[in-house]
């Protein structure tokens, strides 16, 4: 019997998308920081845990922002979770949590890539 690895690879990218005065100050998946274009195992079937945390920056108020969270690389849907839309005040901390459900059909041997943005 054969015995296959479940564990894959994520490459971690931030963007921030057309929203300029905001800073995300901190990643972090399944409770571990993460830093941009780092490599993340995970276990198909299980659930990422993120939590983002942002700030605005400068003396801008930012409208209708939301945080969205997706994986790339997975052919078969669409892998993904949004906040609900927020206002950004300036020198204000924000926290976001977003799951991501993991299918059990991933490919042990594919990298993935986790996207993480902020935009309004």
């Amino acid at each position: 019997m054969k015995f296959r690895s479940v564990l894959f690879m994520f490459v971690f990218l931030i963007s921030l998308i057309s929203v300029n005065a905001l800073v995300m100050s901190e990643v972090k998946v399944d409770g571990v920081a993460i830093s941009q274009d780092a490599t993340v195992s995970a276990i198909k079937g299980n659930t990422l845990d993120i939590r983002v945390e942002l700030f605005g920056d400068l003396n801008v108020t930012e409208n209708d922002v939301r945080v969205k969270a997706w994986i790339g690389g997975y052919e078969y849907d669409d892998i993904e979770e949004t906040t609900d839309l927020f206002n950004v005040k300036s020198n204000v901390i924000y926290v976001k949590t977003l799951e991501l459900e993991l299918p059990e059909d991933m490919e042990a041997t594919e990298d993935y890539t986790l996207h993480v943005d902020a935009y309004s």
